[in-house]
């Protein structure tokens, strides 16, 4: 299944919708073309791969080399292998929704550790003005650029401190930096305001050059939401487990072509 908000995915010449368990035979190509919703997508193999686990995960880390395959990004001719050969079908055309989060691009931030160093005219301003995100922005950390920069009371700088994800860093320049999950441990920049769990989610799904606006909320409020978010999620993925209909459209393509084959001859 290629799970995303929305993507133009082919297998052969067939169109395969989003977030829908298919079967592949051997020799079919699956094209995953343009994702036309949202920045990222996820192909979910019903199989472990084979691949072996760093710290219990086999996901890649590019910017220390570890993990996945060969610590790398995946290059043309690559083949990845699976642990086993067993397929549960019961799966097979399962189509489940994925949810985009209300406002996506408004961001619910708390106040940060150094809230007090910036001016009360900061405070307003973060949230009363709209924010693109720069190009040069990665999973370390979403640089925004800002109309009006922010302002200190004292300087930019104070002793290096531990981050927390979705830290809003603010240099001396006075435009913002949110810190997310390639993150550097500590930092020494000032910290005006803190991304909620639902906050950093929504970024997960927001790219260069697209707005945001931020939102204060409070710490009450972000619990809150964090635990209705992850009740819901939890709710969905029992919904996915015990789907057990068939959409026969997906099912097999290849079997139909050849099906619709032999029709035409006896006909």
């Amino acid at each position: 299944a290629f799970v995303a908000y929305d993507a133009n995915i082919q297998l052969d010449d067939q169109t395969i919708p989003v977030n829908t368990a298919i079967y592949v035979e051997k020799g079919q190509v699956l094209n995953i073309k343009t994702i036309s919703s949202g920045a990222r997508g996820y192909l979910a193999f019903h199989k472990s791969l084979n691949i072996e686990p760093i710290l219990d995960s086999v996901s890649t880390h590019t910017r220390s080399g570890i993990g996945g395959m060969n610590g790398r990004t995946l290059n043309r001719n690559d083949v990845l292998k699976f642990k086993d050969k067993t397929i549960n079908h019961d799966i097979i055309g399962n189509t489940f929704n994925i949810k985009q989060l209300e406002d996506a691009n408004i961001i619910p931030i708390m106040e940060g550790l150094q809230f007090d160093e910036f001016t009360s005219e900061s405070h307003a301003q973060l949230v009363n003005q709209s924010y693109t995100i720069s190009e040069m922005s990665d999973r370390m950390g979403y640089r925004l650029n800002g109309d009006e920069p922010l302002v200190h009371k004292h300087n930019a700088d104070i002793i290096s401190e531990p981050i927390a994800p979705g830290s809003v860093q603010v240099p001396i320049n006075g435009q913002p930096i949110i810190l997310l999950n390639d993150r550097q441990t500590i930092g020494g920049y000032t910290k005006i305001a803190t991304v909620s769990f639902i906050g950093r989610e929504k970024l997960s799904q927001l790219k260069a050059n697209d707005s945001i606006t931020f939102k204060w909320i409070s710490f009450k409020d972000a619990t809150l939401k964090y635990q209705t978010y992850i009740k819901q999620l939890e709710a969905d993925i029992d919904d996915i487990k015990l789907k057990k209909y068939k959409d026969l459209s997906n099912i097999r393509p290849k079997s139909k072509k050849i099906a619709k084959l032999i029709k035409g001859n006896q006909s």
